[in-house]
Parts: structure tokens; C-alpha cells; sequence
């Protein structure tokens, strides 16, 4: 006798029509990063999909647009009281971190070289 096993991945749209996972427990930060479309150059996937380092663009330098990183963002749940405080983030407020549900994040910003964040399973 054989089993069949079947994965459901439940999807929801935001507000710019992206898809967004509703449950990814067992999702490595690869599989986000494949579902967010990522340019290649401007980010890397490290600890075995457990980490995740993510260049955004700046004013002179080369990066991910911001649509991309909201998509990891949107992915991770980020709440919206630490997506405040990323996003109001200046060059002279240093590096940055918050932890949420499985996730750890760090990052920092400068307008010139964009930003900077690395999010973690922990």
C-alpha cells in the first residue's frame, strides 16, 4: 500500500496583489525569498535558509526596490509597531533590532547606500 501526501499553501493578496503565505511554520527563508522574486545580487541566503541578508537600493547605490523587501516583510509578518520603527529609521540612529513570532531582525540605513537588514530564524 502506498500514501499520498498533499501540501496545501494557502495564499492571501495584499493591497499591491502579492502573494502572501498564510501558514509556512516548516518555510525556510529560501522558499520566502523564491516566492518574493529577489534579485540575485542584493541578497543571500546563509545558516542553511535560516538567515537572510537583503540589500535595498539607495540614492548611489544599486539594491532591491523597496516592493521586494516589503514582499519579505509581508512574508514574515513583520508587525506593524517594528515596521514602524524600520521604516522611520535615519543614517544616525545606528543599527537596529526586534524579534517577533520565529524572527529576529537587524538592520540599519543610510540614504546614499539604502538599507541594510538581515532577519533570522531563531
Amino acid at each position: 500500500m502506498s500514501a499520498t501526501v498533499v501540501t496545501v499553501s494557502l495564499l492571501t493578496r495584499d493591497s499591491n496583489e502579492s502573494a502572501i503565505p498564510q501558514s509556512r511554520p516548516e518555510d525556510s527563508l529560501k522558499q520566502i525569498s523564491d516566492e518574493c522574486t529577489l534579485a540575485a545580487s542584493y541578497f543571500d541566503i546563509g545558516d542553511g535558509g535560516r538567515t537572510i541578508t537583503l540589500q535595498g537600493k539607495g540614492e548611489t547605490s544599486p539594491g532591491l526596490p523597496w516592493s521586494q523587501i516589503e514582499c519579505i516583510l509581508d512574508a514574515t509578518r513583520m508587525p506593524d509597531s517594528i515596521r514602524g520603527r524600520f521604516g522611520n529609521t535615519r543614517a544616525m540612529d545606528g543599527m537596529q533590532t526586534a524579534d517577533w513570532d520565529k524572527f529576529s531582525a537587524s538592520w540599519n540605513y543610510h540614504p546614499r547606500s539604502g538599507v541594510n537588514l538581515v532577519i533570522a530564524i531563531r
